[in-house]
């Protein structure tokens, strides 16, 4: 993989905004230099996009980038990747996204009215408040993919910062670092998580967090490691819910050692018809069954 630098702002199809005339190709990584905004304005394939200093990629409606998505510069609050068409525009990113390592190193922001759809994993930093992906306009988001918070405090795997929607079909775990949530709903836009949201290892490291009164619908909270016999790990709940705010789980998990799955008011939000409870004892395993369930279709105590 040959790593090429960009010379100037501009297309990023053009060889004049690379060092060297080599427009980046399928095997390279390509890097936005410091003061340099790389325009995409047509389908692009190669590794990997990153940036250096205030190097950034603007991404056009109707293309499709197929390259993971990395920020490494360490200028202070510098994003790697920006849409920002209005709608009815589209874009779709297929790669995995990584925040980076200082403070506010964000991997990909829309500002867009549209819809951005991202196909990869995504995960926050090791720098505080180090996003991976972040939805600061009232579009929407589509990811395809599990979501990680990262090591920094506040760094989160995906940040909806205000009313926009964030659809995500996969998984969302909390990170290492202190309120470095999988997912924040950080005001009142709605965020729907197909998978299960886990607790990460550390103080409030939430998989799911809707505090302040928005729309949060779960698969399956779950809580983290912490309980009996853990070692170097804190509590930490899969999901989250403030009492302004409307959240619904279908499913709920203790951890393996006993954390809870949730805290805060939740709905459980079922699609089953028959429900069956199981519990464990020291001594074996009970099933508490749904005495309205005359079929007889609940779960054997073996499943």
């Amino acid at each position: 993989m040959a790593l090429i630098l960009s010379a100037a702002t501009g297309n990023f199809n053009a060889g004049a905004t690379w060092v060297g005339g080599i427009v980046p190709g399928a095997a390279d990584e390509a890097r936005a230099s410091t003061t340099h905004t790389i325009t995409i304005t047509a389908n692009v394939t190669c590794t990997e996009l990153s940036n250096d200093g205030t190097g950034i990629y603007t991404l056009n409606s109707g293309v499709t980038l197929t390259a993971n998505v990395t920020s490494k510069s360490t200028t202070v609050t510098r994003n790697c990747l920006q849409f920002t068409a209005a709608s009815p525009s589209t874009a779709t990113i297929v790669g995995t996204c990584t925040g980076g390592t200082v403070s506010t190193a964000q991997a990909v922001v829309n500002t867009s009215t549209g819809s951005l759809a991202i196909t990869g994993n995504v995960s926050a930093g090791a720098g505080a408040s180090s996003v991976g992906v972040q939805n600061a306009s009232t579009g929407t988001v589509t990811i395809t993919g599990n979501i990680t918070g990262g090591a920094g405090s506040g760094a989160f795997g995906v940040n909806n910062s205000t009313t926009g929607i964030v659809t995500i079909t996969g998984n969302a775990t909390g990170g290492t670092g202190s309120t470095a949530y999988g997912v924040n709903n950080l005001t009142t836009g709605t965020v729907t998580i197909t998978g299960i949201a886990t607790g990460g290892s550390t103080n409030g490291a939430e998989g799911a967090r809707n505090i302040v009164g928005g729309v949060l619908s779960v698969g399956r909270a779950k809580g983290n490691d912490f309980g009996i016999g853990s070692t170097g790990i804190v509590a930490g709940v899969g999901v989250a819910s403030g009492q302004t705010s409307v959240t619904k789980v279908k499913e709920i998990e203790y951890g393996s050692r006993g954390m809870s799955p949730t805290s805060g008011p939740i709905y459980l939000d079922s699609d089953l018809t028959n429900v069956a409870v199981f519990v464990n004892y020291p001594t074996g395993s009970k099933t508490l069954s749904d005495p309205n369930n005359t079929a007889g279709l609940s779960p054997a105590a073996t499943d």
